[in-house]
């Protein structure tokens, strides 16, 4: 039974979860969201920032989700996270020809921007990405510091992360 988890909530982290589920998931993932490091006080400053960007969260739901997301990095997520086809494939290609093929900012977009940007880039919640040469300067403004609904990325994401976004989408278009 190793597949198998579950977690135990109390009502109100419950709603929080719930919340987290049909708020925050729709822009963040799973893995991204788990890796942030606040406290109580940080978390509710975050809340407030994505409200802003447009995350639909009454006053009423921020104590819920607040300590939901202060105790999700000691749980095990619920859903097993999946790899796409190209993933594996530049992992075979590593190990076959020893070459230094990265597979990172492919998992990265998948994990980070995908869910808002389309999984090829056409676009979703966020603009179209595929076909579109975005000036380096632009994008790495955008990706650290945020842009109309997009939250900010500075605080989860190296700039030698961003900076390797920005070049696997120029070889992608």
């Amino acid at each position: 039974m190793s597949g198998i988890n579950f977690w135990v909530l109390d009502s109100q982290e419950y709603s929080g979860y719930e919340v987290y589920k049909n708020q925050c998931l729709i822009c963040h993932s799973e893995g991204i969201i788990s890796s942030q490091k606040f406290d109580k006080k940080g978390w509710l400053k975050l809340i407030s920032k994505m409200k802003k960007f447009g995350a639909d969260i009454a006053p009423d739901e921020e104590e819920g989700l607040t300590r939901f997301l202060m105790g999700l990095r000691k749980r095990k997520p619920i859903e097993e996270k999946k790899s796409s086809y190209s993933v594996q494939r530049d992992k075979f290609e590593l190990v076959k020809t020893g070459a230094a093929v990265s597979p990172e900012p492919q998992q990265l977009y998948e994990s980070t921007c995908a869910q808002c940007h389309g999984n090829d880039g056409e676009g979703k919640i966020g603009p179209r990405l595929k076909g579109r040469l975005v000036p380096k300067a632009d994008f790495v403004a955008a990706v650290t510091r945020g842009k109309n609904r997009m939250p900010a990325f500075g605080d989860s994401l190296t700039q030698t992360q961003v900076l390797g976004l920005w070049q696997h989408l120029q070889k992608t278009q």
